[in-house]
C-alpha cells in the first residue's frame, strides 16, 4: 500500500489581503453565474455549449460594455481560472 503525505497550511493574510480575498468570492460567483447563464441560453437556442476559449473570449469582449464593468479590477487569471472550472463542470 502507496502512503501520501498530507500537508495543511494556514494562511495569515494582512488587512488588505483579507479584505482582496473577501472581495473575490462575489466577483468569481457572479462570473460563473453570468457565463453558466450564456451556456443554458446557447443551448436553449441552438443545443451548443461554450468552452474555456469561447468563454476567455467572451470576458475579453463584456469589459467593454458598462453594464460589465464590475469584471474590469478583477484580475484576468483569476477570470480566467473560472471559465476554466466551469468547462470542466460541463
Amino acid at each position: 500500500m502507496e502512503k501520501t503525505l498530507r500537508y495543511n497550511f494556514r494562511i495569515k493574510p494582512t488587512a488588505e489581503q483579507e479584505a482582496k480575498l473577501i472581495e473575490f468570492g462575489p466577483y468569481a460567483r457572479g462570473l460563473w453565474n453570468l457565463l453558466l447563464s450564456e451556456d443554458l441560453r446557447r443551448y436553449r437556442y441552438d443545443k451548443t455549449f461554450l468552452f474555456y476559449p469561447e468563454m476567455a473570449k467572451l470576458i475579453k469582449d463584456l469589459k467593454v460594455f458598462e453594464e460589465f464593468s464590475w469584471l474590469k479590477p478583477f484580475d484576468s487569471a483569476a477570470e480566467q481560472q473560472v471559465a476554466r472550472d466551469l468547462d470542466t463542470a460541463f
